[in-house]
């Protein structure tokens, strides 16, 4: 990550007012990119069963993934601090947009374009594996499986889509914080979603522990041209709980998410594990991810990886994960089931 420092005298030189002449200003400027060679097999049984090829699929390739990010930050004479950040992708286009105005005694307000707000825990066992997820073959036919709607693929409860929304952060006091999100879609359906945040920090002397509580209630109404309520059943109220224990150089994280739809008649649920390593350069993990989601016939998504990592050099690394998934109906009658293995060498700036 590179710092330039925009101080006083260059922007008086730029043309700055004297207001903002003495203030100093910050922009980091970050970015990663990650070269990946993916090697996978799908099966079902029956096969064919779910419409997919008979003998399932076989195939490998390769794929690359780029992104900058964009870091300023300054501090006003009344000690508000200020950040923009913003998130490139290799096609030139903005991924994440975060505006924040924090103070000391009141916490931080953000505005942001991004996948998520508070609603998720942020205490993540899949973070603790190099997890690739599935490949596009697979998410084709899980696709195609539940009528276009994947509901057990979205881990935890936050908001999904890419709607502009607020959060506020409090302060954090004694290792605990509180935050609140707010996302409006604006259109006929008249989707909203309020997501909060408890998270908990304690330090001792040989690592940490941490707990968080989410909760989330979206509302979704949809409506006719006329104003007409035509269905209403789309609403969600969900909760997610995480703790992660890090004690030297070992990690453990348990997250668990639960989702009731308005129609009171389906469910989602998820419980995940992650451990993970680090020695001598190498970082070791391994993950297991279970979701059971009554909302397409009591469909069942099982996901397991493995990975290792090792640091070549400060900023560079590679590594190799290797992943079993299988996605079933709640009957047995139909099942499909995923193994791939990834290789990727990453470097960041």
């Amino acid at each position: 990550m590179r710092k330039i420092l925009l101080a006083s005298t260059a922007l008086v030189a730029l043309g700055a007012t004297s207001a903002m002449a003495h203030l100093d200003h910050e922009l980091s400027i970050s970015g990663s990119t990650e070269f990946q060679y993916r090697d996978h097999a799908i099966s079902e049984d029956p096969a064919g069963g779910i419409g997919f090829a008979a003998n399932g699929s076989n195939g490998a390739a390769t794929a690359m993934d780029t992104d900058i990010d964009f870091d300023f930050q300054r501090t006003t004479d009344n000690g508000l601090g200020l950040r923009l950040r913003i998130g490139l992708n290799e096609g030139g286009n903005t991924d994440d947009e975060r505006f924040s105005i924090s103070q000391a005694d009141l916490g931080t307000i953000t505005f942001h374009r991004e996948q998520e707000g508070v609603g998720d825990s942020v205490i993540d066992a899949g973070a603790l594996v190099n997890d690739e997820g599935i490949s596009a073959d697979m998410d084709a036919l899980m696709d195609a499986s539940t009528s276009g709607t994947r509901w057990f693929r979205k881990y935890g409860t936050s908001a999904e889509g890419t709607d502009p929304g607020v959060t506020w952060n409090s302060p954090t006091i004694q290792g605990l914080n509180v935050g609140l999100s707010y996302f409006d879609s604006g259109n006929d359906s008249n989707d909203n979603t309020v997501e909060g945040i408890v998270s908990y920090t304690h330090p001792f002397a040989q690592g940490s522990i941490a707990l968080n509580y989410a909760s989330t209630q979206h509302n979704s109404v949809d409506t006719n041209a006329t104003g007409v309520i035509v269905n209403d059943n789309d609403g969600y109220d969900a909760t997610s709980y995480g703790a992660r224990l890090d004690y030297n150089s070992f990690s453990v994280v348990v997250d668990v998410n639960d989702r009731s739809y308005d129609d009171d008649a389906n469910d989602f649920s998820e419980i995940s594990y992650g451990i993970q390593y680090r020695v001598a350069g190498w970082t070791l993990g391994a993950y297991n991810s279970d979701v059971d989601d009554e909302r397409w016939d009591n469909w069942e998504f099982t996901e397991t990886a493995i990975s290792a990592d090792y640091a070549i050099a400060p900023g560079l690394s590679a590594g190799v994960t290797l992943q079993d998934s299988k996605f079933d109906e709640g009957d047995g009658s139909n099942e499909i089931s995923e193994d791939r293995t990834v290789f990727n060498i990453i470097a960041s700036f």
